[in-house]
């Protein structure tokens, strides 16, 4: 497989950021690009859990040496929506455990700075399953020592979301009704393992529930807190998502999404509780 992540990619488009502080903490940032934005000109959840991810990964495979590690279930519950950036995720290991991790992060709105300080945007909490290191091509290119690292990024000097996050991914709106969304398994979103990026299966899930919601109350309603759990990895896709809402009030609405491998006879991939607000 090739380098990853490739040339053109979500994570090097999301402009994204990190640096370790201890083996068991480190830093990351995120710009608010308009690609990124949601209806209410917020970031959108989908993006700030890609960021969380990437942040609480960098954390996970650290205290998983000689394993690896991969997404197991991600909860992300907004604050206050994020509006103006960067984006400062602070992510911190909570336990390592001989089959799975824990991660704990909290998400600022930075308002033009870089500290994680200042009013909560957000806060997440991310469970980790242990793997074997080759399961990822990842695993022999990343330092895993305890020392802390420089600051560093993936992106590209031209690497931005000159389009929307749900163009750049590739997503196709099949039926608002039944919030059916698709997404095929291309390099673009691919993960180390080569298989759909487990953001990228959030960005689809939050747009099955946005797109649901939104058909079933006659409102544009943005996700806020997000809750997916991850069961298997993307084999041959297109990644097809359905959505119901389960709940609906004038304030808010809750939906429950699933996503599944549609070539590999609709195997159950993740799911997801999404909590929208107008």
């Amino acid at each position: 497989m090739s380098t990853y992540p490739p040339e053109h990619h979500v994570l090097r488009d999301l402009r994204f950021e990190t640096q370790r502080i201890t083996a068991g903490r480190t830093l990351g940032w995120a710009p608010c690009q308009p690609g990124v934005l949601a209806a209410d000109g917020s970031m959108r959840t989908s993006a700030v859990a890609m960021m969380v991810d990437v942040a609480a990964a960098a954390v996970a495979i650290v205290a998983a040496d000689p394993d690896w590690s991969a997404t197991a279930d991600l909860s992300y519950w907004t604050a206050a929506p994020i509006t103006v950036g960067p984006a400062v995720c602070d992510a911190r290991l909570v336990r390592a455990g001989s089959k799975s991790i824990v991660v704990e992060a909290d998400v600022f709105d930075g308002r033009g700075h870089e500290e994680p300080t200042g009013p909560l945007a957000g806060r997440a909490r991310l469970t980790f399953a242990r793997i074997p290191g080759s399961a990822s091509v990842a695993a022999g290119r990343v330092d895993r020592s305890d020392a802390p690292q420089p600051r560093r990024s993936m992106h590209h000097p031209d690497s931005a979301f000159t389009e929307s996050l749900h163009t750049k991914c590739g997503l196709r709106f099949v039926d608002d009704a039944t919030g059916l969304v698709e997404c095929d398994k291309t390099d673009y979103v691919r993960n180390s393992f080569g298989t759909i990026n487990g953001g990228v299966v959030g960005v689809i899930l939050e747009a099955a529930a946005e797109r649901v919601a939104g058909h079933a109350t006659g409102r544009a309603l943005v996700a806020r807190d997000l809750q997916v759990h991850y069961l298997a990895q993307t084999e041959v896709g297109p990644a097809r998502a359905s959505a119901r809402v389960i709940r609906s009030s004038a304030d808010h609405a809750v939906v429950e999404a699933r996503l599944v491998d549609a070539g590999r006879d609709d195997r159950v991939l993740a799911f997801a509780t999404v909590t929208l607000t107008p």
